[in-house]
């Protein structure tokens, strides 16, 4: 009997040594390349949970190098439920380099608080040396609303593809500087002739651009670099004048 007790007692003392043990997960234990992969590959709220699995986790989370926020889905509520998330999210995040950064977000009036908390989310990726910037920004055109991004994104060195949809004003960088951008997409956006002297003065690298449905009057590039252009018009009526000239230039598409 005493015998069996102590059976009893010792089996006990496993199972309990046993339950004690942190849960060991699966990411845990995959190399830093293969856990961001996979995270690329989940939305923003499947990546918060995620990050509360575990320490080893929580760094993968923090450390990601692939970024997509999208507002597009969910009411009113939600929308600020998830802003504040995204806002604790980019503070607690360190400098490790973000390789893509993707917003897709419907903005409820205008330019508000929520503009201008998105754009700290945008400074800090510029800080943390991202290479692709993908903002397709919804805003309401009864205010009358005009985009101006944060002046940092025009001299980011780290930046190789912008892409910008909204169907507001942008207004096109008040001053030249240096920059490594290879690709520039802009889609439905109202702008001036601002841009095309920006690409001109300041997109020495300058690859691939590509217009669809933009409202210009006139747009003018010279570049030295530029190997593509393509102009996409097919639900814009509106008159306008485009020069492009170039080097290197292989390939022009008027759609």
């Amino acid at each position: 009997m005493e015998h069996k007790n102590k059976s009893l007692a010792t089996a006990t003392s496993q199972a309990q040594g046993a339950s004690a043990d942190p849960m060991v997960d699966r990411l845990s234990s995959v190399p830093c390349e293969v856990a961001h992969h996979i995270l690329s590959l989940v939305s923003f709220k499947d990546l918060t949970r995620v990050g509360s699995m575990s320490k080893r986790c929580r760094e993968f989370h923090l450390s990601t190098p692939s970024l997509n926020f999208s507002s597009l889905y969910g009411n009113r509520q939600q929308q600020l439920n998830l802003l504040n998330c995204i806002d604790r999210y980019m503070i607690g995040r360190r400098e490790d380099k973000i390789k893509s950064f993707c917003i897709k977000w419907d903005f409820c009036a205008g330019i508000s608080e929520e503009s201008l908390r998105m754009m700290t989310w945008i400074l800090i990726a510029v800080r943390c040396n991202v290479e692709v910037l993908d903002l397709e920004l919804r805003l309401n055109r009864k205010d009358g609303a005009t985009l101006e991004l944060p002046s940092c994104i025009y001299c980011c060195e780290s930046l190789r593809s912008l892409l910008i949809r909204t169907e507001t004003v942008l207004k096109a960088p008040s001053f030249a500087c240096s920059n490594n951008l290879q690709y520039l997409k802009l889609t439905s956006v109202r702008m001036d002739d601002g841009f095309g002297k920006w690409i001109s003065c300041s997109c020495k690298f300058i690859k691939e651009v590509l217009l669809e449905n933009v409202h210009v009057g006139s747009f003018t590039i010279e570049s030295s670099s530029l190997e593509s252009f393509t102009l996409v018009y097919t639900y814009n009526s509106d008159p306008c004048h485009f020069s492009i000239s170039g080097e290197k230039l292989a390939q022009i598409s008027i759609e």
